[in-house]
């Protein structure tokens, strides 16, 4: 390659290449921050801890989201907040799941191993953590904050056992909410839903069991909502990697840097030559075509004046 064209092919590689890293996402480009999260809870006499990094960017991708959007359509509407397509919070339930399978727990003692893990997380107030009376929080933001009220850890616990397939929905006693999951003849309490019965699962406090209800719960009437996964909430970089704005800009630019590279370091054809014309002029004898310049004709040898 000419120097020349390498020194500009050069020059537009690096022009072209800091074009597509300032439109990368940015935590692409810079170094990820992560908030690093230990969580301690008991079952069966067994003593358990689990850490967990999570990615900033995603906990920030959550928080943005407004009090509107989380609240607009009330407990019915809280399948916007049941994430279960987060890549994050399917670790972490695949993460459960393999010690439940380790210890060989059925599925009775599998999600009661859930329960007691989203029971560790201590209770706090709404209006004393956000200063809103009701502020329900996604999953990923209950564990980054390190608790929540009863929505709060209702929704986290919701979201894991909907991701390892078992079947939930809400329930709403007066000014509460908790789980219900598909069981039969299990002890406890449970709640019909569609002729089927789903046992009430108690997320705040610790070593409440599935069935059992906290008295202030007991033989009261309670909503009983389904949980719509199809609404759920999903932020711009998910468990499918990333958005699509990003992706067709660096598509777009790969192409244009390509095309730029060709243009410049393609062979350059060499022009060919214009057939030489002189002047002519007919010889006024025989009607011969003569140079312009000639003195006689060289066909009938007339002078040429």
């Amino acid at each position: 390659m000419h120097s020349g064209l390498k020194r500009r092919f050069c020059i537009t590689s690096l022009i072209i290449m800091t074009s597509v890293a300032t439109f990368l996402p940015l935590n692409s480009v810079h170094a990820e921050h992560f908030f690093t999260r230990e969580f301690k809870w008991s079952y069966k006499g067994s003593k358990w801890t689990m850490t967990s990094e999570i990615p900033k960017s995603l906990y920030d991708a959550y928080n943005q989201v407004s009090l509107q959007q989380r609240t607009g359509h009330g407990v019915a509407g809280y399948g916007f907040l049941i994430t279960t397509q987060d890549y994050k919070m399917r670790s972490i339930a695949d993460s459960l799941r393999e010690a439940a399978s380790e210890k060989g727990y059925g599925s009775y003692d599998e999600v009661s191993f859930i329960l007691a893990f989203v029971q560790c997380l201590p209770y706090t107030s709404d209006s004393v953590t956000t200063g809103h009376d009701e502020y329900p929080r996604f999953p990923i933001e209950t564990l980054v904050d390190g608790g929540g009220d009863c929505e709060d850890t209702s929704i986290l616990f919701a979201t894991i056992v909907r991701i390892l397939d078992y079947s939930a929905i809400l329930i709403a006693p007066p000014d509460h909410l908790a789980v219900g999951v598909l069981g039969t003849n299990l002890r406890g309490t449970y709640y019909k839903y569609n002729g089927r019965n789903y046992y009430y699962c108690e997320t705040t406090g610790s070593n409440w069991k599935i069935g059992g209800v906290p008295d202030a719960y007991q033989n009261v009437n309670a909503y009983l909502y389904p949980i719509d996964l199809g609404n759920q909430y999903q932020p711009g970089m998910h468990a499918t990697g990333l958005p699509w704005l990003p992706i067709l800009l660096i598509v777009g630019l790969v192409v244009v840097f390509f095309g730029v590279a060709y243009i410049l370091t393609r062979p350059k054809e060499i022009p060919t030559p214009s057939v030489l014309s002189t002047a002519a002029r007919s010889c006024p004898s025989c009607g011969c075509t003569v140079l312009e310049k000639a003195h006689y004709c060289p066909y009938c040898g007339e002078e040429l004046r």
